[in-house]
């Protein structure tokens, strides 16, 4: 039988791995803040013997000069601790805390460069993820808040409480009736808020999505060709009728409950209250100042012990909806991400070889790949090729080691892949993915990504591409920003004219292996010709993958992969697989070129 840990063992273990997280962003905000609540806490002191020192200054009978005297020595030590708590809380901690924001969302990002890719096959790591990231600045910050309010509470109560004893102790006992009471009211108002959180959680996912479909740019073009408008408001109303129906009937609980302890406070406790302490003053047992201070410390004390148990009901609540996909990222330790201790460097890939290796995907049963062998040496040019869902993907994201092998090994320079430092094998690797992004930066960072290159190098790579003179045409040249998300005098490219790009940055790598996952599937039959064959006079001491469903690239390749179901169906050069009538492969060509010479007669047509 599995032992749980109890709750309260669980928000302690919260409580350490949040301020260790913050620690770790910050090492300043946690001793500021502690310096922070010993002032508010003789902030409090002061203020809740303020007026009992003025009126017993009077009533005492002093001169008008003493009372004054006695007035201004208060202000000054209240002005003192308040501009003391202003420049600690609103200037130097607030600019703490935006340092500390920005260095916890870096953990995140290197957190997120340190995910293996199978991560973002797994539904439950992944969507906590995504809620963790979405709030690990300001989550931090709240629950470091928290812990502090519930620290400053304490103390207050701890100081009102020593002031009550002195004056009256059995005034105590009323406190705690009061005390029993706001627990109640705390208790069972967290317990309707939360219950109105986790039934509306769904439905504010739902609308969300509903308002990112309206207006986020994926979306923009079939929502207009649909006409979807008054669809997406149709299915927004259904969510606003879904909560507020939910809202309605969690806050007639709430209001219901919150009259009967208005009643219970105003008709009783403080009747109770009043009566005994002025029964006191009458009697002479304590003076008309310490009737004032009884009476707000009675509330404030109260107040304080109320705002302890909602600060723990806050703390649960973050605990268990929050830290818990946070410790999950923070713990999680990457196999092939973080593999970089111990490893072997590369500096140049002069052979690769995939020997029975078999594939597939994490939490899949489907095999993806299925005893695949091959090997090609520097200078090679190697086409792969086959129909879509055939594996030819799968087989270069093995070789960048996305993935390890299921089965079987993979082997660079004759070692296991699995040797090298993950970092240098992929600095080896000049890669053009099928599903490449380009990056709302300027076209400068789009083609360097993060490494620093001289202008010829970049013109180099522009002019291979295909690009230069378009880039020379436009204001602002490899500097202007791409899109118009962040810029509105931003640049937009066509989808031909972004592949291009995304080979610039393949191209100024200058990597020993060069790998074009169907790079060229934007540019037509012709121009893709013609940049295959830039690429091969590119590559004569490099190894070059082609990767693709079309065929223009395998005429001029040394050898020729079909992968068919994730096996291997055959192979050769172009000539020899042409000449086998039974080829599958000789079959896909001749189907294409047909389809390619059509295309040809309409373009001269045209």
């Amino acid at each position: 039988m599995t032992n749980k840990k109890h709750p309260l063992k669980i928000t302690i273990a919260d409580i350490k791995l949040m301020l260790k997280y913050i620690w770790n962003g910050d090492k300043f905000i946690i001793p500021l803040k502690f310096i922070s609540l010993i002032i508010a806490t003789l902030q409090t002191a002061v203020g809740t013997l303020y007026i009992k020192w003025i009126i017993d200054s009077i009533t005492a009978k002093n001169s008008f000069n003493i009372v004054i005297r006695h007035i201004i020595i208060l202000q000054v030590i209240s002005f003192i601790l308040y501009s003391a708590s202003t420049i600690i809380s609103n200037v130097i901690i607030s600019s703490r805390e935006y340092k500390l924001r920005n260095n916890l969302q870096n953990v995140f990002i290197k957190k997120a460069m340190k995910q293996d890719l199978e991560c973002y096959e797994n539904f439950k790591f992944y969507d906590n993820y995504t809620k963790a990231i979405r709030y690990a600045d300001t989550k931090a910050l709240d629950f470091l808040n928290i812990l502090f309010s519930i620290a400053k509470n304490v103390f207050n109560v701890i100081l009102l409480s020593s002031i009550i004893i002195t004056l009256d102790p059995f005034i105590l006992i009323i406190i705690a009736v009061m005390v029993v009471v706001s627990f109640f009211d705390q208790n069972r108002s967290s317990r309707y808020s939360q219950e109105q959180y986790e039934a509306e959680e769904t439905i504010n996912r739902k609308s969300e999505y509903i308002k990112k479909v309206s207006h986020f740019k994926d979306f923009a073009k079939d929502v207009r060709l649909y006409n979807l408008g008054q669809f997406l408001i149709n299915k927004l109303n259904e969510t606003f009728v879904e909560k507020y129906k939910i809202y309605k009937e969690t806050k007639a609980k709430y209001w219901r409950f919150k009259y009967i302890i208005s009643v219970i406070n105003t008709l009783m406790i403080a009747p109770v209250l009043l009566g005994y302490i002025a029964f006191k003053t009458i009697t002479g047992d304590i003076t008309l100042g310490s009737f004032t201070v009884l009476f707000s410390a009675c509330y404030q004390i109260s107040g304080e012990l109320a705002g302890i148990i909602n600060s723990f009901d806050r703390l649960n609540f973050e605990s268990e909806y929050y830290v818990s996909h946070l410790r999950g990222i923070l713990d999680y330790q990457p196999s092939i991400e973080n593999d970089i201790e111990d490893k072997k460097s590369i500096e140049k890939i002069i052979s690769i070889e995939f020997k029975n290796v078999f594939f597939k995907y994490p939490h899949h049963d489907e095999l993806i790949l299925d005893n695949i062998s091959f090997r090609i040496t520097s200078g090679e040019k190697v086409a792969i090729v086959g129909r879509n869902g055939a594996g030819k993907s799968t087989i270069i994201k093995l070789l960048l080691r996305l993935y390890d092998v299921t089965d079987g090994e993979i082997l660079i320079n004759d070692a296991d892949i699995k040797n090298y430092n993950i970092v240098n094998l992929r600095k080896c690797f000049a890669t053009v993915m099928q599903d490449y992004n380009i990056f709302a930066f300027s076209i400068r960072e789009n083609i360097s990504m993060g490494e620093v290159y001289n202008e010829k190098d970049i013109q180099a790579s522009l002019e291979f591409s295909g690009l230069s003179h378009k880039i020379k045409g436009i204001d602002g040249g490899i500097d202007a920003n791409i899109g118009r998300e962040f810029d509105e005098n931003g640049v937009n490219f066509s989808g031909g004219e972004l592949q291009k790009l995304s080979l610039s940055r393949a191209y100024i790598r200058n990597s020993s292996v060069i790998v074009l996952d169907e790079a060229n599937s934007s540019l037509d039959p012709f121009a893709e010709f013609k940049l295959n064959e830039k690429i091969m006079q590119m590559t004569s001491d490099q190894i070059a993958l082609f990767v693709s469903h079309r065929l223009t690239t395998t005429v001029c390749s040394d050898k020729i992969i079909m992968i068919d179901n994730g096996k291997i169906i055959e192979s050769g050069t172009h000539e020899q697989l042409c000449s086998d009538p039974n080829s599958y492969y000789r079959d896909m060509f001749e189907k294409q070129a047909h389809a390619y010479e059509i295309n040809k007669v309409i373009k001269e047509y045209e």
